[in-house]
């Protein structure tokens, strides 16, 4: 992984050229009241292009100045790959976790994990993905986020763990984004948009 800092304005920019040795770097969040990135990591390179070099994973925090390794936390070993989908509140965040037991994937699992030290999830804070599986959108207010599944585009509060809407049922939906307050259900042969449908 090359992790790259560019200033849009200037065309100056910085990088770190394979921060966590061994791992590839899955997603990074910006933590703007901290200033630094945080992150997970795959030892599963990209398209599986070589074998894996450990079998740990971790969360990672680094700093959003100079892109230098803060901390990092090694995860369970059934866990092989994870991210952060967003802010549940002002000091936590909802993280996705996909795990592997006996070499079989499982479902992936939820956890609400601390903004601050970012610590490593035990077993009692993973939940299962709500019945149907699918994905997790962060909806752009703290605890609210749009989730694709059971063939359903969702709001879901997950503070409390709740359905809040149903924006369609549609079976062609491939995959869901959000831009603003506006939701996008992309199809194979077209993408409808639901103006302001998060506002």
């Amino acid at each position: 992984t090359t992790v790259t800092k560019y200033d849009t304005r200037t065309g100056a920019y910085i990088f770190n050229v394979n921060p966590i040795e061994g791992q590839n770097i899955h997603a990074l969040w910006l933590d703007k009241r901290r200033n630094v990135l945080l992150g997970h990591t795959s030892f599963h390179a990209d398209c599986d292009s070589c074998p894996p070099a450990t079998d740990v994973t971790s969360h990672v925090c680094l700093d959003a100045g100079d892109l230098s390794v803060l901390a990092i936390t090694p995860l369970p070993n059934t866990m092989h790959a994870g991210g952060i989908i967003g802010p549940l509140n002002q000091a936590q965040l909802l993280c996705r976790y996909d795990c592997v037991v006996d070499g079989k994937p499982r479902q992936p699992y939820l956890a609400v994990i601390d903004r601050e030290g970012f610590p490593s999830p035990d077993s009692a804070q993973l939940r299962p993905w709500p019945a149907g599986g699918g994905s997790a959108i962060y909806a752009g207010r703290p605890g609210l986020f749009v989730l694709h599944r059971n063939k359903s585009v969702e709001l879901w509060d997950m503070r409390k763990w709740q359905c809040l809407r149903l924006f369609r049922r549609d079976p062609q939906i491939r995959r869901v984004a959000v831009q603003g307050n506006s939701l996008y259900l992309i199809r194979s042969r077209d993408i409808m948009i639901l103006d302001d449908a998060l506002r």
